[in-house]
């Protein structure tokens, strides 16, 4: 079976709105000082966005770059939602790192958690907009 590549990224989206829910569940797990079962949302759902990231959207923003993208105001957002979201992952891998003792934290650690979250939501806003902008 063939997918074409709409198919490809609603099915992306799909999976987008899913961890969306899982990042909603974890702020709320962290917010209640469930800290050991926040971790094993985001130690699920982070993994999962980086296959997303593998297998849709790295080849389509390449895509993108090599055939040209709609505009340079899309070509800007493309490579600032691709920047933060792998400033978010280094993020993410530095805050495990931490709590697997494996280093010492540089600055707070809440700190570091609250800019990941804000960082995954400015990529997800960006990452809908860009959508809509294609698909729309």
């Amino acid at each position: 079976m063939s997918f074409d590549i709409k198919t490809i990224a609603e099915i992306n989206l799909g999976v987008q709105l899913l961890l969306t829910l899982a990042l909603i569940g974890a702020v709320y797990l962290a917010k209640n000082k469930k800290f050991g079962n926040h971790c094993k949302v985001m130690r699920l759902t982070v993994p999962v966005q980086i296959l997303a990231i593998l297998a849709v959207m790295q080849p389509s923003m390449n895509g993108y770059l090599v055939h040209g993208t709609p505009g340079p105001l899309f070509r800007a957002e493309m490579l600032a939602h691709h920047f933060i979201g792998l400033v978010f992952v280094v993020l993410w891998v530095y805050i495990n790192l931490i709590f697997l003792k494996y280093l010492r934290p540089r600055f707070k650690i809440k700190t570091a958690m609250r800019l990941a979250l804000a960082l995954w939501v400015l990529s997800l806003v960006m990452g809908f907009h860009m959508f809509m902008s294609i698909y729309a």
